[in-house]
């Protein structure tokens, strides 16, 4: 019955209104501002891994530790680029970092990167559970907004 569903979901509400965009194949108002949050959010998670890494360079005395924290210098260097979007950069990523482009990868990327900070000073232990809640965001995203991977 037509009215059942009606009454249960009348139009004009947001999850009625999901509904029909998706269907529609339109994109949800929330979408561009839940790119800008990842953007900003990503960014920001990368310069504190950049500084967590380079405090452990300083003052390890562990060839392990030494070598995650360079690995971490990286991994972070690429996630600033990559959310930078500078042209000539982002040519370099797309050619070998190509997983970067695919929401889904660069959310594992993000549980990879933010289990590494778990072997860092309590700061990068921060930083990593911080890495981690922003993998699940990124996760809650893509479930929610099914778009959100073609627009981004």
């Amino acid at each position: 019955n037509n009215n059942n569903t009606a009454a249960a979901s009348p139009a004009g509400t947001p999850a009625a209104t999901t509904e029909s965009q998706a269907e529609a194949g339109e994109v949800p108002s929330e979408v561009p501002r839940m790119i800008l949050y990842t953007r900003v959010i990503n960014l920001i998670l990368s310069v504190c891994m950049i500084i967590v890494s380079l405090l452990s360079l300083l003052t390890t005395q562990s060839a392990t530790t030494g070598v995650l924290a360079c690995y971490l210098v990286m991994f972070s260097c690429l996630l600033c680029c990559f959310e930078t979007h500078l042209k000539q950069v982002s040519k370099l990523i797309a050619l070998n970092f190509g997983f970067m482009y695919s929401a889904k990868a660069r959310c594992i990327f993000m549980l990879f990167v933010g289990s590494i900070l778990f072997s860092m000073s309590l700061f990068g232990q921060i930083v990593g559970i911080c890495m981690l809640v922003n993998a699940g965001f990124n996760g809650y995203i893509l479930i929610k907004y099914p778009g959100f991977e073609d627009i981004q």
